[in-house]
């Protein structure tokens, strides 16, 4: 209120106790949304894949990131079928579609419309020819990368984040981005999948700050770290 898209923008209403605010109306427009059929073969549908906006956000210096919509996220039912609503129809979205099955989450890699490996290279989601966007995806098998890490004295560290995805490092196009993300467990051990096949560049890093960060195979810079050939 009054016609705002956020409550950061809206105007306050004030109300007093015991009594009655009245001609407090709002006028709401047809949302639009995106629908579409996630399969294994594109016919089998999947169900349990998480469909989740993307947003780019700006960081005021020449680049940005996308941030992940997870408010906003819809998934598969027992056919592959989605429907993402509530969205206003100027919204420039990207889409990726993740894996959550709760008992096996991680058979499928991690994809962005239109067939994309990262969200860069992904297409956007635009409204131009009405509210309602169809978006299908076909995902492929996921690949896996295994591992243990841990301190300068072969102790495992449990609770160490792990991320892995695609790079360039042609002069002029640079860019790396996640794709896929775990935790440590117990000794250190890691199962990194919902990776899509082909090269990455994998990194660890401690949310707590107790340890350094670091890029495989034991460099800082992802650019200079050892490619990982990934296949299904």
């Amino acid at each position: 209120y009054n016609a705002s898209s956020s409550w950061g923008e809206a105007d306050p209403v004030a109300v007093v106790a015991g009594a009655t605010t009245y001609d407090v109306d709002a006028t709401l427009e047809p949302a639009a949304m995106v629908t579409g059929t996630v399969t294994s073969d594109g016919a089998t549908g999947i169900q349990w894949i998480d469909v989740v906006p993307l947003e780019w956000q700006d960081d005021g210096q020449g680049g940005g990131w996308w941030q992940h919509r997870w408010d906003m996220a819809a998934q598969t039912d027992a056919n592959g079928e989605y429907t993402l609503g509530g969205l206003a129809p100027d919204s420039n979205l990207r889409l990726m579609f993740i894996d959550n099955n709760p008992d096996n989450g991680g058979d499928y890699a991690t994809e962005f419309f239109d067939d994309a490996m990262t969200p860069t290279l992904g297409t956007d989601i635009e409204f131009s020819g009405g509210l309602v966007y169809t978006a299908d995806a076909t995902l492929a098998p996921a690949a896996h990368i295994t591992g243990v890490v841990t301190d300068s004295l072969g102790t495992g560290l449990e609770g160490i984040s792990v991320g892995a995805g695609p790079f360039d490092t042609t002069p002029g196009s640079e860019f790396y981005e996640h794709v896929a993300w775990a935790r440590t467990g117990a000794g250190g051990t890691f199962d990194l999948n919902q990776l899509p096949a082909g090269t990455h560049i994998l990194q660890f890093w401690d949310e707590s700050g107790t340890y350094l960060g670091e890029t495989y195979d034991d460099v800082g810079d992802w650019s200079q770290g050892a490619p990982i050939t990934l296949a299904v």
